[in-house]
């Protein structure tokens, strides 16, 4: 693969991981439009620019976590395990997805048109939450993290934006603007994780013995990486502001073109 592919791809990995704009269904299409068959090493690559980005921008928060279990601090025990909760039901929210309905159902270009109608829906109706009766992360029941992780398993389809779907879900239980954008990506960390170490033990009898370009899995992280970090900057200003609504047409121009071409 030529570097300026896994740089295009890169960079679309890291800027729509983030923006809700479904990165799965970017890197769907973009594959396509670019002419190349998906490549695991290059996937892990990207995916570990993202969440290398994002473990620096909340390397103050993560760290303030894991000091405060140690310390027994009551709310870093409650935000652990809130991502713990989450997590769990994501993993088996997504696992469940997959293994009924196929990869190659999730992948076709309509499912991802049509989806992308959904993610804007969900996205218009988020700006449109009242901020009143706000309540913090710690505050929320463990019930709450669950609906946060089925939400987020739930965008193992392309079309369905992660970040966009689990924010909003966040905003639903009233859960402050900042706060919600924080949870969000920082949710991001252990399901990214967990999708890599499936990926890998689910790919292990294709990759073995299997080739790579170093130089292009190093372009398409450091793209990653860089535009992970512009795109995570940008939403939580626009989360802040009530501006996903930009997104929401967005997917919907996004959704029709893919069903009229």
């Amino acid at each position: 693969m030529s570097l300026i592919k896994s740089l295009l791809l890169g960079i679309m990995q890291g800027i729509t991981e983030f923006l809700p704009i479904s990165s799965s269904a970017h890197l769907v299409i973009g594959e396509k439009i670019l002419g190349i068959q998906p490549s695991f090493f290059l996937n892990v690559s990207m995916h570990a620019g993202t969440m290398v980005a994002t473990i620096i921008v909340y390397r103050k928060t993560i760290r303030e976590i894991i000091c405060g279990i140690f310390r027994r601090q009551e709310n870093e025990i409650k935000y652990f395990s809130r991502i713990v909760c989450s997590t769990m039901i994501s993993a088996v929210t997504a696992f469940v997805i997959v293994s009924a309905l196929g990869e190659d159902m999730l992948n076709r270009q309509k499912t991802i048109g049509m989806l992308l109608f959904v993610t804007a829906g969900i996205l218009f109706l988020s700006d449109r939450i009242k901020d009143s009766n706000i309540v913090t992360l710690s505050q929320t029941s463990l019930f709450g993290a669950l609906l946060i992780g089925i939400a987020q398993g739930i965008a193992v389809f392309p079309g369905i934006s992660r970040s966009g779907i689990t924010i909003a879900a966040c905003l639903f239980l009233k859960i402050d603007r900042s706060e919600a954008t924080k949870f969000s990506f920082i949710l991001s960390i252990p399901i990214i994780l967990i999708a890599l170490v499936y990926e890998t033990i689910s790919s292990l009898e294709n990759i073995t013995g299997g080739s790579y370009d170093f130089g292009a899995l190093i372009c398409g992280f450091a793209a990653a990486l860089v535009s992970g970090l512009i795109a995570i900057k940008l939403m939580i200003a626009l989360v802040k502001s009530k501006k996903l609504t930009i997104f929401a047409v967005y997917c919907v121009i996004f959704g029709l073109a893919l069903f009229l071409v």
